[in-house]
């Protein structure tokens, strides 16, 4: 949970610097009340350690893009480290980084041969990790009945969807107790906010707004979706590995690119609006996270087999 805290101003941060401060301010209003957020804080799993170093990556990366300095560079390199340890879903945002360099390295002036010795070290750091965890993962399967060991079923298109109302309302386990009518309204707001998403990006591309941000906004638009489509690609052609607590790291992009669309709307009655679709479903979920526990009560168990 400190971690969860913690990623609230670094999101403030990273917001910041690829945007401006209203759209910070945004995030980290959707990000506090994230009932998606909070759920994960309470589990002491990797989860929230690789959404927090996802987050710091992202900002140290965009940092030395823009002022190469050692000090920038080496944060960067310990963050992105430490990310891949906690979660190979990290893997994802390097795509996303390696894509924005080699698209911009010459507005940015990036000397491409530093960003590929900074890759190598990188993959080097991470390599004990590999070898512990992956070589065997990759090879137990082999000598395993594929029943034993796979639980995860092939998504299909509705799988999408469902990831992003889950981001947007609270974790799946719960918001799949709901009746149908509140999914069917949970869906069309869904649909509302992907319409302004939409618009708002749209024009940035279009209209003359600076450069730095139709960047921005590429790179966030990279971040959200990038995960999801190879994830769900993999799962349907290669292997089911489509969970959506992997797909966490795509949830800060989703908030940012709400924050932002909500910037560039005009009508103050349209951000009160869908501050509220986004407030109250949030409210509710997290109500009944802590009025209708469904988790094993892991701390009760831990106490009874030292007692």
């Amino acid at each position: 949970s400190i971690l969860s805290i913690a990623a609230i101003p670094l999101m403030y941060l990273t917001v910041k610097e690829f945007f401006d401060n209203k759209t910070a301010i945004f995030s980290i209003i959707l990000l506090t009340f994230s009932a998606y957020h909070i759920y994960y804080a309470q589990e002491a799993r990797m989860y929230t350690f690789s959404w927090f170093f996802v987050i710091a990556s992202n900002l140290f990366f965009i940092k030395s893009i823009k002022k190469d300095n050692k000090r920038n560079w080496i944060i960067y390199l310990i963050t992105t480290t430490f990310a891949f340890y906690a979660h190979y879903s990290f893997l994802f945002v390097l795509f996303v980084q390696n894509i924005f360099v080699f698209t911009f390295w010459k507005k940015y002036e990036i000397k491409l041969i530093h960003w590929i010795g900074m890759q190598a070290a990188v993959i080097i750091l991470f390599l004990p990790w590999f070898w512990a965890s992956v070589i065997p993962y990759l090879i137990i399967p082999t000598f395993v009945a594929k029943t034993s060991y796979l639980f995860i079923i092939r998504p299909s298109y509705e799988t999408i969807f469902e990831t992003f109302i889950f981001f947007i309302w609270g974790n799946n386990w719960i918001v799949r107790g709901y009746e149908s009518r509140y999914i069917f309204f949970y869906k069309v707001f869904l649909f509302l906010i992907g319409v302004m998403i939409f618009f708002s990006t749209w024009t940035t591309f279009r209209q003359k707004e600076s450069f730095h941000k139709k960047e921005a906004v590429f790179f966030m638009l990279l971040w959200c979706f990038l995960p999801i489509s190879i994830l769900y690609l993999v799962s349907i052609f290669i292997k089911p590995c489509y969970l959506v607590r992997y797909l966490g790291l795509a949830l800060f992009p989703v908030y940012i690119l709400i924050a932002y669309s909500l910037d560039k709307v005009r009508i103050k009655f349209l951000k009160i609006f869908v501050l509220t679709v986004f407030l109250i479903p949030n409210m509710f979920t997290l109500y009944r996270y802590y009025n209708f526990p469904f988790k094993g009560e892991a701390r009760e168990i831990v106490q009874y087999i030292k007692s």
